[in-house]
């Protein structure tokens, strides 16, 4: 059964500040975890940071404020209801939670695109296809 509540929809525009957000969250997430790894751990979450702000940067640039179109978006799946824990965390910790950022990021992305069409979508898709390879990088750091 699907859920009609108004809090269950989302115009194209307030799906946008939601994954500006969490772009921005994903950014310092990985430069917490630069500043707690050495050698191809940290180049690779240096590299992780720098495309998660490429990625705020391109939602940025979307002009969405005209789209009076709304997707249905499940609360459990809202971008924003993930929080980065605070204080002193393990690396395996660390890499385990990124994953599961990403893996929801991705699933988040690819439900946003079913349900736009035309250059939104196609930039949905290419959202959800890089999330895809950070999960998978991060899935390789395993055991570091």
């Amino acid at each position: 059964m699907t859920s009609s509540s108004p809090s269950s929809y989302l115009t194209c525009a307030e799906f946008v500040e939601e994954a500006i957000l969490f772009e921005q969250e994903s950014a310092s997430f990985y430069h917490g975890l630069r500043s707690q790894t050495t050698g191809a751990a940290h180049q690779l979450a240096e590299m992780m940071e720098k495309q998660e702000l490429a990625h705020e940067r391109i939602l940025r640039e979307l002009d969405v404020s005209r789209t009076r179109e709304l997707m249905q978006f499940p609360p459990e799946r809202s971008l924003s209801s993930h929080v980065i824990p605070e204080g002193e965390i393990p690396l395996a910790e660390l890499i385990e939670i990124g994953i599961e950022r990403e893996h929801l990021s991705r699933v988040a992305y690819e439900h946003a695109a079913r349900f736009v069409t035309g250059e939104f979508q196609q930039l949905l898709e290419g959202l959800a296809h890089f999330e895809e390879e950070h999960e998978q990088k991060l899935i390789s750091m395993r055991g570091l």
